[in-house]
């Protein structure tokens, strides 16, 4: 009988200390999962958007068009926030909308990126016209960069604006830092 109660103690304490290594496990997991990654001045990228489709050639596909790259650039770390036509061009010093944004200089636009308490990193300007198979698209990054993107005579469908988009974000992260 003494053997069968060895036995039974040696079972029962390699059942304790796998329940206690699994318990120490399941706090380990526990841990890891709930407590939040460093990230001592982390933020997201900040693209601030504009559409300047000029009044006499916007129409519902090229609301739809500029709303869907809109909604494309938003991901987990990209926060996106739209702008005015008459604010961005009031920003940028230019005023007179019979003057296209395709002829603005970058300092024009650092002046949008670089207000008091705003964090921008990016600006985007879009003039997206499914109907005449045409985008144009500015953007002003934070490494003082502009960058002017021009489709002509290419159906705008949603894999061409999805790549567009992703083109857009890849862009405005050069020169990033939190």
């Amino acid at each position: 009988m003494s053997t069968e109660m060895n036995y039974s103690n040696v079972y029962s304490q390699g059942l304790a200390k796998l329940a206690l290594t699994a318990g120490g496990l399941c706090f380990a997991a526990i841990c890891v999962l709930t407590i939040p990654e460093a990230s001592a001045g982390a933020r997201d990228l900040e693209i601030v958007m504009t559409n300047m489709t000029p009044d006499d050639a916007s129409s519902e596909d090229s609301k739809a068009c500029v709303k869907r790259v809109r909604n494309l650039l938003t991901h987990d770390e990209v926060h996106e926030q739209y702008m005015g036509e008459t604010e961005m061009r009031k920003l940028a010093g230019a005023p007179d909308k019979k003057v296209s944004f395709l002829s603005w200089k970058l300092k024009q636009l650092q002046g949008v990126r670089e207000r008091p308490g705003r964090e921008v990193d990016t600006v985007v300007l879009i003039d997206c016209r499914p109907e005449k198979k045409s985008i144009d698209l500015l953007l002003a990054t934070s490494d003082d960069s502009l960058t002017r993107i021009q489709l002509r005579n290419v159906p705008l469908t949603p894999a061409r604006l999805a790549w567009l988009s992703k083109e857009l974000v890849r862009q405005a992260w050069v020169g990033f830092s939190p």
